[in-house]
């Protein structure tokens, strides 16, 4: 799964906890925190509007002291310190500029140097899409000092009172309720920012570049003129630092601008202590940028109407972010491609509305050449690393390369399908339903209703909305109208064995143990009269309909329904969350899921040794299936370029094809060599006879009384009385031979019960009318009783 869905789950439920919870009560604290706040937003929006490259950032919060001002410890409330003439100008140096001399003389070696030519290779024009790569921390001889930007005293009040007001209702929560809460934790003085990423020397950087058009969805780009102005544009910028083994991470949203002339893009945090946005402009190292960005910044301010639109929620999360978050500035330089601007513009336009015209057979990947970070409030100064390429791909390559591989998953899904109803053709008498593991066919359709929750999950992505929602219904039909309703029949199938125990099952005596069971057993005597009334003619199958209710009503399609749901719906929160934990934590989360996801073939393995039965799964659904799973799993662990960002791991290919290949193997040992080969006999309880040597004694316990009565002491063969009773099935006579002579029982042969066959239950039948039965219902035709397969 990709991390945009992560992310989307993330906004998801805090969008939900902001309808919930996010309104502010109306406290003096909280008017004046609003009241203050939208006048500090209206000065720095006037700020913007007069500002001029020569004349420095301005009265804006947390821009007051440069670098030299915050080496001499200069309170900001006395600003202005020195006054910006034509004659002496705002210079990009630490003694007017926020940025320390290292930082800018850093960003001036790499950052907008090199300036397309006309028809020459330039730089992308659409930026769109994720980059990946490292970063390390860079250490200056001279530490750099953190700024302590303060936020004004009633937004101090108003933080303090949002704190102390959430420690209040944690308290009251656990008061009331102490074993399901935690205690509160206290207040403390001290916080610590997210983002204060000393405590590592490198780790990953993500760039999440996306165009206004998609971040701010409800606004009309042409119209309030923040498309294109001559070679920049405005782009939102998200990024994300971690840690080698992700233990810890760290996301910045900002807005940046974007220069194709140049490739080079810059981008600034804002909070309530830090007007980034605000500043911007004058972070883009000359007059000709300046006037581009403070252009497209004053049109994106304007779309905010202050008195109307900013609300207490609004201030409560740019306080928080301000006091919780180190701030952060950002200088990427991009790489130039091999196609110059009118080749780029075609391929831009081709992938944005598809006409069929031919592209590229590689489409220019988004290539960082070099970036900076800064973090002025937290003295942080951080690199892309050399030692690994800073790339990504294109948003619309990305979901191209997305709709290809969820198609060959579909594909895959069409096939299962076909696997599975092959599979219940082959299959679909009770007698092999009752040898089918429910725990394997539960895993295999377990996987597919994860895909579809999950796919589910993902439709929000609108250029993935078609094939995800296609997926996700596919999958869903495949579990709820197929695989479910065989897991169904075949737990129908397997409900007399329901209170048995292995051995009963190894033995093939089951044991019924419900109250309703001893019930039916005591009513033997009159159910066998009464199982007479059918005709002789009647078809044994006909008859095997009869009792359907009995087994039928131990399964509960509703309760399959939603333990299959909820259990399904918890592993894909946990799978999604999973994104967001430590490298060895998700990496063994993902070697624990599939190694039992595709267990599906050993519970049969097991169930064929419970029932002596070599084969019960066809091998083409068997072989079929496996390679099913296996195929998304090499191109997802082979292919380092898939565009789910699954990191190249054949260990984890070998270890689920071994062990997929071990069950098979397993599953052919008991074809070829019969399905108990790994069991010592001497280990297995004794098999039920049923052509067992019958004596009176025996017929005195549990047997018909009419059989005594029927003895008939004249008709005698050698050690046996031979007794005529009528077979309940095709109500004919058959002959019971019943042992009489005073030997060792265990050593005669009795070839007379040759044609008989004698139920766990006691109910007598005749070999080809109790076989016949059987193949339709593993069920005494008579109580209904289990009975083990002949």
């Amino acid at each position: 799964m990709n991390r945009d869905t992560f992310y989307f789950v993330i906004v998801f439920a805090f969008f939900l906890l902001l309808t919930e919870n996010g309104k502010y009560p109306v406290t003096d604290y909280s008017e004046r925190a609003l009241n203050g706040y939208k006048e500090i937003l209206k000065t720095a929006k006037e700020t913007v509007t007069q500002s001029q490259y020569g004349l420095g950032y301005g009265n804006l919060t947390g821009l007051k002291l440069s670098y030299e001002d915050n080496l001499a410890d200069r309170n900001a409330l006395l600003w202005p310190f020195r006054d910006y003439t034509p004659g002496q100008p705002w210079k990009e140096r630490q003694e007017d500029s926020l940025l320390p001399d290292i930082v800018s003389s850093k960003v001036k070696s790499f950052w907008a140097q090199d300036r397309v030519s006309p028809g020459k290779p330039a730089y992308l024009l659409n930026i769109s899409g994720d980059v990946y790569g490292d970063f390390t921390i860079t250490k200056p001889s001279t530490p750099l000092k953190p700024y302590l930007n303060q936020l004004p005293k009633f937004l101090e009040e108003f933080y303090e009172a949002l704190r102390n007001q959430k420690y209040e209702e944690e308290k009251q929560r656990y008061e009331d309720d102490p074993e399901n809460n935690l205690p509160p934790q206290e207040v403390s003085d001290t916080i610590e920012k997210v983002g204060n990423i000393t405590t590592y020397t490198e780790g990953d950087v993500i760039l999440q570049i996306r165009s206004l058009e998609s971040t701010l969805s409800d606004v009309d780009i042409d119209k309030s003129e923040l498309g294109l102005h001559k070679d920049a544009v405005l782009v939102a910028l998200l990024v994300e630092l971690r840690n080698h083994p992700r233990t810890d991470s760290n996301t910045f949203d900002m807005f940046a601008v974007y220069f194709q002339d140049t490739g080079s893009l810059v981008g600034l945090t804002k909070s309530a202590k830090f007007m980034g946005l605000h500043a911007l402009p004058h972070f883009t190292q000359n007059l000709e940028n300046f006037e581009k960005s403070k252009f497209l910044v004053s049109k994106l301010l304007n779309l905010t109407n202050i008195d109307r639109d900013i609300a207490a929620e609004d201030v409560g999360r740019t306080v928080e972010l301000a006091q919780t978050k180190c701030e952060l500035i950002s200088y990427i330089q991009l790489e130039k491609t091999q196609f110059d601007k009118t080749q780029l513009s075609f391929i831009d336009d081709e992938l944005k509305s598809p006409q069929g015209l031919p592209l590229p057979k590689r489409i220019p990947r988004i290539e960082v050449k070099k970036s900076l970070f800064y973090s002025p409030d937290c003295g942080i100064l951080f690199e892309s690393s050399t030692d690994k390429d800073f790339v990504g791909i294109r948003q619309e390559v990305k979901y191209s390369q997305l709709r290809k591989a969820l198609f060959f998953v579909f594909l895959l899904a069409i096939l299962e399908l076909r696997l599975f109803m092959r599979q219940t053709k082959y299959s679909r008498t009770p007698s092999s339903l009752s040898n089918i593991s429910t725990l394997s066919i539960g895993l295999l359709s377990g996987y597919d209703l994860l895909i579809a929750m999950i796919m589910t999950l993902v439709m929000w992505l609108t250029d993935l909305y078609l094939i995800c929602a296609c997926l996700a219904v596919f999958n869903i039909l495949l579990f709820y109208v197929f695989q479910l309703r065989y897991l169904l029949t075949i737990s129908a199938t397997q409900a007399n064995e329901r209170g048995s125990t292995w051995r009963e099952i190894l033995r093939g005596s089951l044991v019924r143990r419900n109250s309703g069971d001893r019930d039916l057993e005591a009513q033997t005597d009159t159910t066998q009269a009464a199982a007479a009334a059918p005709p002789a003619t009647q078809p044994v199958a006909e008859a095997a309909n009869q009792g359907d209710t009995i087994v039928q009503s131990a399964t509960n399609p509703m309760q399959y329904f939603m333990i299959s749901f909820f259990i399904s719906f918890a592993v894909t929160v946990i799978a999604l969350n999973a994104f967001s934990w430590s490298l060895w934590a998700l990496r063994f989360f993902e070697y624990f899921c599939l190694l039992v996801f595709n267990s599906y073939l050993f519970p049969q393995f097991l169930r064929n040794t419970l029932k002596n039965k070599s084969q019960t799964l066809s091998w083409e659904f068997s072989i079929g299936t496996a390679l099913v799973r296996l195929i998304p799993l090499y191109y997802l662990c082979l292919n380092p370029s898939n565009p789910f960002r699954h990191p190249y791991d054949p260990v984890l290919v070998i270890v689920i094809t071994c062990w997929l290949l071990a069950q098979l193997v397993l599953l052919f040992c008991q074809k070829r060599f019969g399905a108990r080969f790994w069991v010592k006999s001497k280990w297995l309880p004794e098999q039920y006879n049923y052509q067992p040597t019958l004596t009176l004694k025996d017929l005195e316990t549990g047997f018909s009384s009419d059989i005594l009565a029927n003895l008939k002491p004249e008709e005698q063969q050698g050690d046996f009385l031979l007794c005529e009773i009528d077979c309940a099935i095709c109500m004919s006579a058959l002959t019971l031979p019943i042992f009489v002579a005073d030997k060792p029982i265990d050593k005669i042969a009795n070839p007379l019960m040759s044609k008989v066959l004698v139920t766990p239950c006691h109910h007598i039948f005749h070999l080809t009318c109790l076989e016949d039965w059987m193949i339709q219902k593993l069920q005494c035709p008579v109580c209904r009783s289990a009975l083990p397969p002949i």
